[in-house]
């Protein structure tokens, strides 16, 4: 429920849609205040961590479609 909460409150506060898993991500690991001052972008670990979350949600994606 906590994750459905932030996603949410990411959506309405910062504008990223929920499907932007990167971003969302991203903002759950920083906070909202830490993703608006762009620390993230001097940490080349955690953005890969982002994309990497990024890449298994599309196959997540494409699984569950494919038992529908």
């Amino acid at each position: 429920d906590f994750i459905g909460w932030y996603a949410n409150e990411t959506a309405r506060k910062l504008k990223i849609d929920k499907a932007d898993v990167f971003n969302q991500y991203l903002a759950y690991h920083q906070g909202h205040r830490g993703y608006l001052r762009g620390g993230y972008k001097n940490k080349p670990k955690l953005i890969e961590v982002a994309k990497k979350t990024e890449r298994n949600a599309i196959k997540y994606d494409l699984q569950l479609k494919k038992c529908i």
